[in-house]
């Protein structure tokens, strides 16, 4: 997450909004939300400028059953696991220009343990030969991993931009390919018992 991001979502949280910090496999993020009516304003991953957060506000008992939800898809997800799908009416895009939010949409359903290229993408949402805005809209993602913008890699293979570091950004590619392996060796184990089974 970029700071001028942080700081546009903290404008938010001193009106009404909650922060609510947890503890993931790789590390603590954050979720920035409003209780009522639940809205989410902005996620944080682990190392993602977390000294920018505001030190209160956040230890309450009892965070709302989605802000859970939410949690679980995160951490789900560093722990290898497929993160279920959250309905985009949790989901605060008003930061976003339509544009941007055209471009969130399309990479919002590109297939876990799969990448798409910045140019692709740009020309699903409408923009040909929008590589560099794709990349620029991916740069304020405000709900990383829900829209899963470390999927989008440049056209050559090389890993692009990303708002918590290249290097988590391979990790979290690489993380995904080994959740489809093991899962196909799974299968392909208990097909072949199927096969061999009296």
């Amino acid at each position: 997450m970029r700071r001028n991001k942080t700081k546009s979502a903290l404008s938010l949280a001193c009106h009404g909004a909650r922060i609510f910090r947890f503890d993931t496999a790789w590390g603590q993020s954050s979720l920035i939300y409003r209780p009522e009516p639940f809205v989410v304003y902005c996620l944080t991953l682990p190392g993602a400028e977390p000294d920018m957060l505001p030190a209160t506000g956040d230890e309450k008992d009892g965070h709302h059953p989605k802000a859970m939800r939410i949690k679980t898809v995160l951490t789900d997800f560093f722990n290898g696991r497929r993160p279920e799908t959250i309905p985009d009416a949790w989901l605060s895009w008003t930061q976003l220009t339509p544009k941007e939010q055209a471009v969130l949409d399309v990479v919002r359903h590109i297939p876990y343990g799969q990448t798409r290229a910045y140019g692709e993408v740009a020309e699903k949402a409408g923009f040909p030969r929008g590589a560099r805005f794709a990349g620029n809209a991916l740069n304020k993602n405000p709900f990383p991993v829900i829209i899963p913008c470390h999927r989008v890699i440049h056209a050559d293979g090389s890993i692009g931009g990303f708002g918590s570091g290249c290097e988590m950004k391979r990790k979290m590619i690489a993380m995904e390919a080994t959740t489809l392996l093991k899962g196909s060796r799974i299968q392909g184990a208990k097909g072949s018992r199927g096969i061999l089974a009296p």
